[in-house]
């Protein structure tokens, strides 16, 4: 199977994973709005942001050194082994001294609810730990199954515990233990764990090769954290909640293209990986490149201006500030997809210090510009500084890159794209209905214009099925 075949293949795969639980989380916030307390719903979410935070911290990200490493070892049993085996032995002590702490220091928290969230931080740690693998393995289906697995018994549990028997906050954390239980155990069967984890495959020299794989990345993970909490708690504290409920549904839209890239930037990871070895890994890293920028600009021209139609369908107008957000915000999930796409690359060439590094100057640039404007411009402030500190990161990514790997980017093409993007851009502020219809009728011929190649190819591609 080609590259490109493979790439797009894992992409529609990652992105049936994704839609299942983003469908999940939709059908089950009715429930958990509806039989939770307000504190119970308040705690909850406190819950889920303080586990996202911890996961990288107390894995020491070791779940990115499982994808690579077992990932360059494919077609080698003994070596696989010899990473699980020692991966897993590591994780399981590491997350079981977590799971003692948080189940003991969780300060205003009843006992259950200490014990319960401690074993659901515990099996976050070990279902994110084994999606790597199979991930590293090759094995997809099986990724995107325990994902559907998790978030179809979260549904049917939490409506059972919540809604037939009532039992508030302990209810809701026992269906999350429960539907990743199931989850873990499907994986530990499907990735054949037992068979592959003996501590005789034990090595030392590999963890201190993984670890110094994977350590760096916590400050990247981290980073990420801040950037994405530190708007609202900035546009909380200065402007209050009311901002900061526009400000939340200002990324809804521009969080469309962000899940969309999210899945494509997993599958890219893995084709980056594969192909560092290959004689014309330089030249696909720059064709890969030039179509990502191409594609995202393509996507994101029609996302913005079919937005003012997005927004007056589904966003109530007392939401009305948040119109002029949107576009901004855009460009943030741009430069960050871009940036993942280069984190991929030096992920492929295990320089993992760099995407630390990167990231922890774009958090410290999102916090200076945010709070240096927000009472000068207000919430454009936070739009801005998520903006700029992408901006930054993607920079700092692609110009250190140039001394392992030389992008080649088509700078010609790309000019007259971002002056083409920046008139969409325009154009949406206009607020009429008259220019709304032509920017789309634009923004599609401009997006099919741009990846008429890549367009054709598929065509051409999928003619050659059906015939």
């Amino acid at each position: 199977m080609s590259r490109e075949k493979s790439l797009i293949k894992n992409t529609v795969i990652l992105g049936i994973g994704y839609v299942i639980p983003g469908l999940v989380s939709f059908l089950t916030l009715p429930i958990y709005t509806a039989m939770l307390t307000k504190a119970e719903y308040g705690t909850y979410d406190l819950i889920t942001i303080l586990v996202s935070l911890l996961l990288p911290i107390a894995s020491l990200q070791i779940k990115m050194a499982a994808f690579r490493f077992v990932l360059e070892s494919r077609g080698n049993e003994e070596k696989i082994k010899k990473y699980i085996s020692t991966i897993c032995i590591f994780a399981v002590i590491i997350i079981g001294i977590c799971l003692v702490i948080t189940s003991a220091v969780l300060p205003g928290i009843s006992a259950i609810n200490r014990v319960l969230i401690g074993l659901y931080l515990f099996q976050e740690m070990i279902v994110d730990l084994l999606k790597q693998l199979a991930r590293g393995l090759g094995v997809l289906k099986k990724y995107v199954m325990a994902i559907s697995i998790n978030s179809v018994l979260t549904l049917i549990f939490a409506a059972v515990l919540l809604s037939g028997l009532d039992k508030g906050l302990p209810g809701l954390l026992l269906a999350l233990n429960i539907a990743l239980l199931f989850a873990n155990i499907y994986l530990i069967g499907a990735l054949k764990i037992p068979q592959r984890v003996s501590y005789r495959y034990f090595s030392k020299k590999c963890l201190k090769e993984m670890l110094a794989y994977s350590v760096p990345m916590i400050p990247n993970a981290i980073s990420l954290w801040v950037v994405k909490l530190s708007d609202r708690v900035i546009v909380t504290w200065f402007l209050g909640l009311e901002m900061n409920a526009i400000y939340a549904v200002a990324n809804k839209i521009p969080y469309l293209l962000s899940e969309v890239t999210g899945v494509f930037n997993l599958a890219w990871q893995e084709n980056a990986s594969l192909a560092i070895e290959d004689e014309d890994a330089e030249e696909y890293y720059s064709n890969m490149s030039q179509t990502i920028i191409e594609v995202l600009i393509g996507g994101m021209a029609v996302l913005i201006a079919g937005t003012p139609i997005l927004f007056k369908i589904f966003i109530n107008e007392s939401y009305g500030e948040a119109y002029n957000q949107i576009p901004i915000l855009c460009w943030g999930i741009f430069f960050a997809s871009l940036s993942n796409c280069c984190g991929s690359i030096y992920i492929a060439l295990k320089k993992t210090k760099i995407i630390g590094v990167t990231s922890v100057a774009g958090a410290m640039i999102n916090l200076l510009v945010n709070v240096a404007l927000i009472g000068k411009i207000g919430l454009y402030a936070a739009s801005l500084s998520t903006a700029v500190s992408y901006v930054v990161i993607y920079s700092f990514r692609v110009l250190q890159l140039k001394k392992y790997v030389n992008i080649k980017y088509n700078w010609k093409k790309n000019t007259v794209s971002f002056l083409m993007l920046f008139v969409i851009n325009i154009i949406y502020y206009k607020k009429y209905l008259v220019t709304d219809v032509i920017n789309i009728g634009i923004a599609i011929i401009f997006a099919i214009v741009l990846n008429k190649k890549l367009l054709l190819t598929m065509y051409h591609k999928y003619r050659k099925k059906v015939m």
